[in-house]
């Protein structure tokens, strides 16, 4: 994600948690097949757990600003696989297919029409896609 639009995100995070979170879940369900569907499933999910510790949020959102991890990635040795939604507008397949790449021992599994949710809008791929590392 571009500096400012992540700055401005967590600016929001800070003046207007309700408001923010709502964008959020729209993002997470943005570019997929059932985005409705999963808006409405995220939401409810969130409604049940009650309101997010702001302090958390504020720190997850500092360490995603201020961590990269893309170094040690490349000595990343055990198999793993990744899976991505096609659609996923929060983070690219692009930045999947690279991780992909420099590890030694991963796979990807793209799924198409999914955004970044593919846990709860595509579980049986999803599901067939980590059952792939036991064979």
């Amino acid at each position: 994600m571009e500096a400012p639009a992540f700055e401005a995100f967590a600016g929001r995070m800070a003046s207007d948690a309700d408001g923010a979170l709502r964008e959020f879940v729209r993002l997470n369900a943005f570019g997929g097949a059932h985005a409705r569907e999963a808006v409405r499933g995220l939401t409810v999910h969130l409604s049940d757990r009650g309101p997010p510790d702001a302090p958390a949020l504020a720190a997850a959102l500092r360490w995603l600003r201020d961590v990269d991890l893309r170094e040690q990635a490349r000595g990343l040795a055990q198999p793993a696989v990744l899976v991505h939604g096609s659609g996923d507008t929060l983070v690219p397949i692009a930045a999947a297919r690279w991780l992909a790449a420099e590890m030694r021992d991963a796979s990807l599994v793209e799924i198409a029409r999914c955004a970044h949710v593919p846990f709860r809008t595509h579980a049986p791929q999803f599901v067939r896609a980590l059952e792939s590392l036991d064979g």
